[in-house]
């Protein structure tokens, strides 16, 4: 692969941050209505979560766009904080799991223009350190 095939690293960008406030907002979301059927449910996301608005990662547009992808298809997101010997990831997401069983990810679920951009991104499964 020459200079110009090689992808650019998956950075923070202005579209990423854009799709990363949204991407915060409904997990947001997802938690808040979570609490209402489970009182005393606490925010589990690590402080650089994807699907927390704000952290470097909910800035890089690769990212958050696996992210939305995992949560609208129930492919698995993993935590990047913890992981195995072998280098595969201990944990799940508590974002992506806070996303799972809500009315936001049924709602992406449901919507057909969200559903064809889902499925023409290329989930890269899993990017390991």
């Amino acid at each position: 692969m020459d200079e110009a095939e090689v992808a650019p690293l998956n950075r923070p960008s202005p579209e990423g941050r854009a799709a990363g406030v949204q991407l915060g907002r409904l997990t947001d979301k997802a938690i808040a209505e979570a609490t209402v059927t489970f009182p005393g449910l606490t925010d589990e996301r690590c402080k650089s979560c994807a699907y927390r608005g704000g952290s470097i990662p909910n800035g890089c547009a690769e990212t958050v766009m696996d992210a939305i992808a995992c949560a609208v298809t129930r492919e698995p997101f993993w935590c990047h904080l913890r992981f195995h010997a072998d280098g595969s990831p201990m944990d799940l997401c508590a974002g992506w799991a806070a996303l799972q069983s809500s009315s936001v990810a049924e709602r992406l679920r449901s919507d057909p223009r969200g559903q064809q951009a889902i499925e023409d991104w290329d989930v890269r499964r899993p990017v390991l350190p």
